[in-house]
């Protein structure tokens, strides 16, 4: 997972990219001339994604923001020969401009928000998923086994489905009152 250095000044824009290309093209930029003076860093948001394969979980990575990469610039006004070769690398559409071809920065508000989508899905993979098999460890259904129906991370909520006298019973538990099978 990509770490953020110190967000203090929001000199961070927007670049349109070829879908699927992200992380080749934040390479290429990077070979870009004076890439070092002007460019602080380059970010390609992804969040991690929990899927149950054949009975096993795996953990994937997913483009939060498919076609897109976040590039920081040092300075509000980036070098616009910098910026213009950037937008002639390959797979690269340009930056996201006012009419008058002005680079539009993003707020902090809205870069927060994207860090904060990248940290809550790193949260999320401590979660179970929908049909992992799971066993109460308190509560009046301890020691039964169950499958996971529903996961509510916010809440910390799991919906599970567990035999009782043959029949398929829903109840909910708390993360705290379950765990994985082996």
């Amino acid at each position: 997972m990509e770490t953020l250095k110190k967000v203090e000044k929001t000199n961070w824009y927007t670049l349109r990219v070829a879908n699927g290309k992200e992380n080749k093209i934040k390479e290429l930029i990077s070979m870009v001339d004076n890439y070092d003076q002007v460019v602080n860093q380059v970010l390609v948001p992804q969040e991690k994604v929990v899927k149950l394969k054949d009975g096993k979980k795996i953990i994937l990575t997913k483009n939060l923001l498919p076609g897109y990469i976040l590039i920081e610039f040092k300075t509000p006004n980036p070098d616009p020969d910098v910026v213009k070769d950037i937008e002639s690398t390959k797979y690269v559409s340009g930056f996201l401009k006012t009419p008058e071809k002005q680079l539009i920065s993003l707020r902090k508000n809205e870069l927060m928000s994207i860090i904060g989508n990248i940290e809550s899905s790193e949260e999320m993979t401590d979660l179970p998923v929908i049909g992992e098999e799971v066993i109460a460890i308190d509560g009046p259904f301890k020691g039964f086994k169950g499958t996971v129906s529903k996961v509510d991370g916010n809440k910390k909520i799991v919906d599970l489905n567990v035999k009782v006298f043959g029949r398929d019973t829903p109840i909910s538990l708390n993360i705290a009152q379950i765990d994985r099978k082996r």
